[in-house]
């Protein structure tokens, strides 16, 4: 990797959930091998204890969690989703491309569908964080730009030589490089989207060779080229075609990883149906169990995860005082108008914060 890719870094962008009346969703838990499945009035991200409640035995979260088994009503603008965000979503509005020259470790791309795309990031939580983008590393950019744009109906925008992909609350940025392996394995296991036609989107993946290796009328798992790994969920009432949803983190210990993101994150959005609601505004957290420490991101074709920071380097500096270590300590890319540092979560997930995404 070249030195100037470490200094110039990749770019980002947000996810807004479509904001939904927890009443009408329901999900099923991992319980189902120790009894009846357990139905509750909210999407369960984790269905482990609360945090003050964690014994040395932890809960696993598994693709079922995040099954949808009820259709949705359409959402207002402006409304509150209790069940899972607790943020205000905006209305929607045409929202333009946003790219960087010379960010990033390669080429990205930008996505925009026909439909308008909701506003490109939430508010932060308290403590200053929200959603921001996801980084891979691939050995040939184009075979999955056709994915994203020929297959998904994705539009690229140019920023210099910088093309993002833009999903409705998230960029997607690819960059060229030999990977020492897919998602899967990773710290980062895959992320996902919701689909407003799942039936369609498999049709199309599979007319473009992009094998599943789950397929059901609720979720498909899409192994994209490079063993990058992306699940879809079907979601028929939302607004727009697709929605990015949640990361999910694969771990030794989820207990110790969710009170990371809990303490330097502000990650926590409990709800009245799930104690363990977890994630910032605009992107869902899941956490599985593993017997064994995972493959950390950083070289791997999902290489990292990004968040958009408010105030960044007072931020910086409150988690190196708390002991952060730092893989690239903060610092002002003034040309791009963006702050940006990286790190190295505790599971080996590597994460990149920006300052300047937002409003663009």
């Amino acid at each position: 990797m070249k030195a100037s890719s470490v200094f110039v870094c990749s770019l980002t962008a947000a996810v807004i959930l479509a904001a939904i009346p927890g009443s009408r969703l329901e999900a099923q838990s991992q319980s189902s091998a120790e009894g009846p499945p357990e139905w509750v009035a909210a999407l369960r991200h984790d269905t482990s204890r609360p945090l003050k409640d964690i014994a040395p035995v932890s809960a696993v979260s598994t693709g079922q969690d995040f099954r949808v088994k009820q259709a949705l009503p359409t959402p207002e603008a402006n409304q509150t989703d209790q069940a899972v965000q607790r943020f205000q979503t905006a209305a929607l509005a045409a929202t333009p491309g946003a790219g960087f020259d010379g960010v990033g470790e390669g080429n990205a791309y930008n996505v925009n569908f026909a439909p308008p795309l909701r506003a490109q990031l939430p508010a932060p939580n308290a403590a200053g964080v929200t959603a921001g983008h996801v980084h891979m590393m691939v050995t040939d950019p184009a075979a999955h730009r056709k994915v994203w744009v020929d297959i998904l109906g994705a539009e690229t925008v140019k920023a210099g030589s910088l093309e993002l992909l833009k999903f409705p609350g998230i960029f997607l940025i690819l960059g060229k490089a030999e990977s020492a392996g897919g998602s899967e394995g990773s710290a980062v296991d895959h992320f996902s989207f919701r689909a407003k036609d799942l039936p369609g989107i498999r049709a199309k993946l599979l007319a473009a060779g992009v094998p599943l290796t789950r397929d059901d009328a609720a979720e498909i798992v899409a192994i994209f080229p490079d063993k990058v790994k992306v699940e879809f969920y079907a979601a028929p009432t939302i607004s727009v075609p697709l929605e990015h949803f949640h990361v999910h983190f694969y771990t030794a210990d989820p207990d110790g990883l969710r009170a990371w993101y809990l303490k330097h994150f502000g990650a926590s959005m409990p709800t009245a149906a799930n104690a363990n609601a977890m994630g910032v505004p605009g992107i869902s957290f899941s956490f599985r169990k593993t017997d064994a420490a995972q493959v950390a991101t950083k070289g791997r074709s999902l290489d990292h995860i990004g968040f958009e920071v408010k105030d960044l380097e007072a931020f910086c500096k409150k988690l190196a005082a708390d002991g952060v270590v730092f893989e690239t300590p903060f610092r002002n890319v003034s040309a791009l108008g963006l702050k940006i540092a990286f790190l190295i979560d505790p599971a080996g997930s590597r994460i990149e914060l920006t300052e300047g995404l937002a409003g663009r």
